[in-house]
């Protein structure tokens, strides 16, 4: 009975022990591939007055026709005529109605590529996750944008030299513009009717404060205090900004009401088209190993040349005795 149960001790061990090493050396389940994100598109639409794009390498400013599309690093400039103005639709869903006497950098717009076209009117939320980075130089602009997949990383950013807004599926409106009325004063507004925006703003000493929630139907304006640099157009803040959070005004919710009205019918026959596939990562080619080849050719023998024997040892000097005298008789 002992040597039973001592065997089946040993057994369950050495099972034990072999499942132990079988589930070290089985590989790891491989990872998740992350979506690529592939340059997204934004198309023009309800172009009036006077309107002009320009890319940031030639800077040479160009007319933007209805129905162009707009690049990234393209900065978009509508002139001072109050009908001057343009809707931007992007392929995520988003709307920007630039205002007159404006000034606009797209500075990123990148989105996970997506596997049907795209109608942009029916849309309730972005087909695909999506990075969008805006620089609102000045003036002034409404933007709409489709419930962001915030779960997957999706952003949307609107920056002036002196504040930000980052944008989570809602309406709102961003001003940035010199106050006429008090040289060195520049005015930053933020307006929101419904949904999420976070407001991040440059400090007296340059430092950017945390972001500050604004609540519905309401929105918060700036005072700020700053210096131009000539060259660079870079603002750099003198005092600390002087902030009121206030009810938006009913002026101001039918400029943002118009311009929904407008993003919507500006989206109406705007279809995104399915991208191409993106092509594979070429692979650099490997220069194949030359097989190693053994030489076959007979080689002819060195003769050697044999070592003398060594000399052999003197044979010893035989040592001859003495004669032996003998003397005479009777001596």
């Amino acid at each position: 009975m002992l040597r039973k149960f001592s065997f089946w001790i040993f057994a369950f061990g050495l099972l034990t022990s072999f499942v132990a090493e079988m589930s070290a050396q089985a590989p790891a389940p491989a990872p998740t591939p992350t979506p690529a994100k592939i340059a997204g598109i934004i198309t023009a639409k309800l172009v009036t007055g006077t309107v002009t794009v320009q890319d940031n390498v030639t800077k040479t400013p160009r007319p933007l026709q209805e129905k162009d599309q707009v690049q990234v690093g393209d900065t978009v400039i509508t002139g001072k005529s109050r009908n001057s103005g343009v809707v931007l639709v992007f392929s995520n869903g988003a709307t920007v109605t630039l205002k007159a006497d404006s000034e606009l950098n797209i500075q990123e717009f990148l989105q996970e590529e997506w596997n049907t076209s795209l109608n942009v009117a029916e849309m309730t939320a972005e087909p695909s996750a999506s990075t969008t980075n805006l620089h609102l130089a000045r003036g002034e602009l409404i933007g709409t944008v489709a419930k962001l997949n915030k779960e997957k990383g999706s952003s949307f950013n609107v920056q002036t030299p002196v504040g930000a807004a980052g944008i989570r599926g809602t309406t709102f409106r961003v001003v940035f513009r010199p106050d006429p009325a008090n040289p060195g004063h520049y005015t930053f507004s933020v307006s929101k009717p419904e949904g999420n925006v976070d407001v991040t703003l440059q400090g007296g000493t340059g430092t950017i404060s945390a972001p500050v929630s604004v609540a519905d139907n309401r929105e918060i304006v700036v005072d700020v205090q700053g210096t131009v640099n000539a060259t660079t157009g870079q603002i750099t803040v003198t005092a600390p900004p002087q902030i009121v959070t206030q009810a938006i005004p009913p002026a101001t919710a039918a400029i943002i009401s118009t311009a929904a009205v407008q993003a919507v019918q500006a989206s109406q026959d705007v279809v995104i088209p399915t991208p191409p596939p993106t092509p594979p990562t070429p692979t650099t080619p490997t220069t194949p190993t030359p097989p190693t080849t053994t030489d076959t050719t007979p080689t002819t023998p060195t003769p050697t040349t044999p070592t003398p024997p060594p000399p052999a040892p003197p044979a010893p000097s035989e040592v001859q005795a003495p004669p032996r005298t003998t003397s005479g008789a009777g001596s």
